[in-house]
């Protein structure tokens, strides 16, 4: 099985690359920074470091290509020959990249899923118009799968000099699951372990939003008034950890009370 992930960032490399390596793909990335399609190519491979409370594991994920934006021809190529396509881009890039999805799948005679791993959303189906816009023939778009994905992964940092003479080396949590939405994917859906396909995915959204979300920003925003410098530092901080289980918890209220089905237990 091949996969292609547009985006070698953070998210690209440390969540979407970890997590289709584990589940048995090859991996090509594409990626706009030269000096990182270089060192993945020298290499041939990059490590993320998983870590939580109790535990900490490195993780050596290989590459089979990586290549260059400007190399148009090669990656258009890769998305046809593609079983997956996942975008790690930030939503304000999905224009650009849009175009060379739609030349991939408009050589390609079977279905394709592409996944946009995008703090976004509508991802799924803000990529879909974009790359229905760049296909000649548009109706072709309704043979392939578009879904947005709700992670949980925090891929905090990347370490190493793409010039230097070491692998990158992404840090991040060990969250493994990631929620897409099943009925705008194309079977058979991609075998990625951790994806967890759902016929609701907008209350995924919310959830991360209104519980995952607000709890880091509550943590932020008022260990920045108390002069922490990290968040680890300011949740420890008994005062500020109360506020940022009772904003927690109020999304989980909010939550339930919108959707009952996806009410969360509420935190101790």
């Amino acid at each position: 099985m091949k996969a292609v992930i547009i985006g070698a960032g953070r998210i690209g490399c440390g969540l979407a690359g970890e997590r289709l390596h584990a589940s048995g793909y090859e991996l090509t990335f594409v990626t706009r920074t030269a000096s990182v399609a270089a060192n993945l190519n020298r290499f041939h491979c990059y490590h993320v470091v998983l870590t939580d409370k109790d535990a900490r594991r490195k993780v050596t994920v290989p590459v089979a290509c990586a290549l260059a934006s400007a190399d148009t021809e090669r990656i258009t190529q890769a998305i046809a020959d593609a079983d997956v396509i996942v975008t790690a881009v930030c939503a304000q890039n999905l224009g650009a990249v849009a175009p060379w999805i739609a030349a991939g799948l408009s050589r390609r005679r079977a279905p394709a899923n592409v996944l946009a791993f995008e703090n976004m959303d509508n991802a799924g189906p803000h990529l879909r118009r974009l790359v229905r816009q760049s296909l000649l023939v548009p109706r072709d778009i309704n043979n392939h799968g578009f879904s947005g994905a709700v992670i949980s992964r925090m891929v905090t940092r990347r370490t190493g000099d793409p010039e230097g003479d070491a692998p990158l080396t992404f840090l991040g949590d060990s969250v493994e699951d990631f929620v897409v939405h099943g009925p705008a994917l194309r079977a058979p859906l991609p075998a990625i372990g951790g994806m967890i396909a759902v016929d609701d995915y907008y209350p995924h959204v919310l959830r991360k939003l209104y519980t995952f979300s607000a709890g880091h920003a509550t943590a932020a925003y008022l260990g920045w008034l108390k002069g922490y410098h990290y968040i680890h530092s300011a949740i420890r901080d008994a005062e500020i950890r109360i506020a940022v289980l009772t904003a927690m918890s109020e999304g989980q209220r909010g939550l339930a009370a919108r959707h009952p089905k996806h009410a969360v237990l509420a935190l101790e």
